[in-house]
């Protein structure tokens, strides 16, 4: 083998090695992004639970206006049960691309010395791409749903039915 051959060989490995360094961190960051939204989702969750459970506990017989505050809080409350889920998807399809890309590092190492490990690089990589862009567009998809738009609960009303005069 000529020392031409030899470099552009070694070139080649580099630029492999290098997806792989790149991909880890952006896929991981990605995994942290979700996780705190998934956090703050929970927390409104909890809040919601809180003011559903205040709400059917304080008289046996509600009011109109009482009983369709009460709706429109489990409305909310499950659309954010599920936002939560699709987040929660969205994290482990990062998680199993963060996993995959770490192998398929592993991967770029061996193939210095067995060149024919190159193949198996190149469908790993090509795996954990997939499931990375799975759970970029569930995440997308969660932001951008429709059918998933909060209610945006009126603070007035929420401020009379929890502050009575």
């Amino acid at each position: 083998m000529s020392s031409a051959a030899l470099i552009n060989s070694l070139l080649s490995q580099v630029n492999i090695s290098i997806l792989p360094v790149i991909l880890l961190p952006v896929t991981g960051l990605s995994c942290l992004v979700f996780y705190n939204r998934l956090g703050g989702l929970n927390a409104l969750i909890h809040t919601l639970q809180r003011e559903l459970r205040n709400a059917l506990s304080q008289k046996e017989v509600p009011d109109a206006k009482e009983k369709e505050l009460t709706d429109t809080l489990y409305a909310e409350y499950q659309i954010l049960l599920k936002r939560a889920h699709m987040i929660k998807r969205s994290i482990q399809c990062c998680f199993i691309a963060l996993f995959v890309f770490a192998i398929t590092g592993i991967t770029v190492i061996a193939s210095l010395a067995w060149p024919d490990v190159v193949f198996v690089t190149l469908g790993l990589w090509t795996l954990g791409a997939f499931f990375f862009a799975v759970g970029i567009a569930n995440a997308f998809w969660e932001i951008r749903s429709p059918h998933l738009h909060s209610l945006h609960l009126e603070t007035k009303l929420i401020e009379q039915w929890m502050h009575p005069l």
